[in-house]
């Protein structure tokens, strides 16, 4: 039953291992509790030194629940290598996902975390469910083609580009079925259509918050939020803009680079058209149209400056400003800390001005939305605000949104690190009104966290997140006193951010890899490089325990 090879190698650049990797009957010889079980499709990690046994330790918490499966039962393995920082060895992620006939079943996975340590490779980490399902039904008797049809009737998408197509099996009004779930880019709603009756469900995914010739700008924020009195406006480079020259004749898109910098072509002068959409944002204006500047540029002896809401700035230029150089920002900061996929290289849909809510922002379907002035609130597009809510993408583009609460969390924690202070909304309902803060007291209550159930515990996820933001500003406090602030910042970021990579699945979870990735010998029973510093950040939230 196990003739199948354990790995099917796909990175090309390192040379064939069959010489080195166990067959799937090599293996169960040396872990019989697996011989009943097909592990299929391993993408085995890159690098070189990655040693077979690290692979069948992995497996081990399989083998602790073989009494609760049987031969049908596979196993889609993936893994994800972070390369080793500063301060961080390498680490390996291999996620098990139980499948039934090729469809993997949600929330049935073994995530595991293994670490380059002195002595090589060490698995330092097991974590999951893994339970003896009931006979599901698999056909898929309704087509890809019909529910694609399907979910257009119900979900009524501005876009045919597709944010989210893929088959799960997964527990519907307390019933295992075979489902297509389908979402549309830029559409918060998600159709799920079971492949065998063709009945529908309608799910909303609603993550909120409560050297160059020219140069081109935009008057917004900075640290600031859009108000009406004492607002503060300076010049924001808008990078990545799409430039589109001689519009008229031969129309060229020549993209602005980091700094907003942009090149003419090989002559004195050139006509161009912009607006306010680039290689990775395109933004929508709910209130009014897109932003566009059109004319004649000519070389000068100094870098011409074009600007974007100079003259008579309002809220809605503002908030087309904001959320295209924001975004911008918040997306090279992780690219620049080894987070990004393919994902990130699709343009990204950004609204704003939105009139169906006030006093919030959101993520779904792959975009981001901000809403104008109202309720007593500012306008939502500004800094932290969407960094919060790409945090949000960045967790949906590595493996999906598992936990509600972590999310949440995710989303300030992004927000802080970035900015470096604790404080997420500031003045959102006037000065000193902020919407969050790392500065917290919360604890974490495990009862309160229903993780797997997309967050519907006991606690709404914004505050359950709070436990993971006050970990890590926690942290970085701690870290401060024994290191340099910019050793600490860059510390925290290397000990935070591989978690969204390896698409940890709880805020318990995420605290552990923390420490794991701070460790030397696998051990935190003696301790790891900064235990002071982890133990009291955990401490301060209610998640010591998880440690162990």
């Amino acid at each position: 039953d196990v003739a199948e090879p354990i790995v099917k190698r796909i990175d090309p650049k390192v040379p064939s291992t069959s010489d080195r990797i166990p067959s799937a009957v090599a293996v169960a010889k040396s872990a019989p509790a697996i011989q009943a079980h097909k592990i299929e499709s391993a993408i085995h990690p890159s690098t070189a030194e990655f040693d077979e046994a690290v692979f069948r330790k992995s497996i081990s918490m399989i083998d602790e629940r073989a009494d609760v499966l049987d031969w049908q039962t596979k196993f889609q393995t993936l893994s994800k290598t972070f390369e080793s920082g500063e301060y961080t060895s390498e680490q390996v992620y291999i996620d098990f996902v139980q499948q039934i006939d090729g469809i993997p079943v949600e929330d049935e996975v073994i995530h595991t975390m293994s670490v380059k340590l002195d002595s090589g490779y060490q698995v330092v980490l097991a974590e999951g469910r893994l339970n003896k399902l009931p006979p599901v039904d698999t056909r898929e008797l309704v087509s890809e083609g019909r529910a694609l049809k399907i979910a257009k009737e119900l979900t009524h998408p501005t876009t045919d580009r597709l944010w989210k197509n893929k088959r799960v099996i997964r527990e519907m009004d307390g019933e295992h079925r075979s489902v297509r779930e389908i979402q549309y880019r830029g559409n918060e709603k998600m159709a799920v259509v079971d492949t065998v009756t063709g009945r529908t469900w309608v799910e909303t995914e609603s993550y909120s918050l409560e050297g160059a010739r020219a140069r081109f700008l935009g008057f917004g924020t900075g640290f600031f939020a859009i108000t009406d009195e004492g607002i503060q406006l300076e010049p924001l480079p808008l990078p990545n803009l799409a430039v589109v020259v001689n519009p008229k004749t031969k129309p060229t898109v020549i993209y602005t680079n980091e700094d907003g910098g942009f090149d003419f072509p090989a002559a004195d002068a050139v006509d161009v058209r912009v607006s306010m959409t680039g290689k990775f944002f395109e933004i929508y204006d709910n209130a009014q149209g897109r932003m566009a500047l059109g004319g004649r540029l000519e070389a000068a002896a100094e870098p011409l400056n074009v600007a974007f809401n100079q003259k008579d700035p309002t809220e809605y230029n503002m908030a087309q400003v904001n959320a295209y150089h924001h975004a911008n920002l918040i997306r090279k900061f992780f690219v620049d800390n080894g987070i990004s996929n393919e994902s990130f290289n699709e343009p990204m849909p950004v609204r704003v001005n939105l009139d169906l809510d006030s006093c919030n922002a959101s993520y779904g379907g792959g975009a981001a939305n901000f809403f104008m002035a109202g309720g007593g609130c500012v306008n939502s597009a500004y800094d932290t605000v969407l960094y919060h809510e790409y945090g949000h993408f960045v967790d949906d583009a590595f493996g999906g949104i598992i936990s509600s609460g972590l999310s949440e969390g995710w989303g300030d924690v992004i927000a802080i690190l970035v900015t470096g202070q604790p404080t997420v909304g500031q003045d959102f309902k006037g000065p000193g009104t902020d919407i969050r803060s790392g500065e917290n007291s919360y604890k974490y209550v495990e009862s309160d966290d229903c993780g797997r159930c997309r967050g519907r515990g006991d606690a709404d996820p914004h505050e359950l997140g709070q436990a993971w933001a006050g970990f890590v500003w926690t942290l970085k406090k701690e870290l401060s006193k024994t290191l340099s602030e910019e050793g600490a910042s860059k510390l925290v970021k290397e000990l935070v951010l591989p978690s969204l990579k390896s698409n940890a699945r709880s805020i318990p979870q995420a605290v552990k890899e923390v420490a794991l990735r701070d460790d030397n010998d696998g051990n935190l029973s003696n301790g790891t490089r900064h235990w002071s510093a982890v133990v009291a950040a955990a401490r301060a939230h209610g998640l010591e325990n998880y440690l162990k």
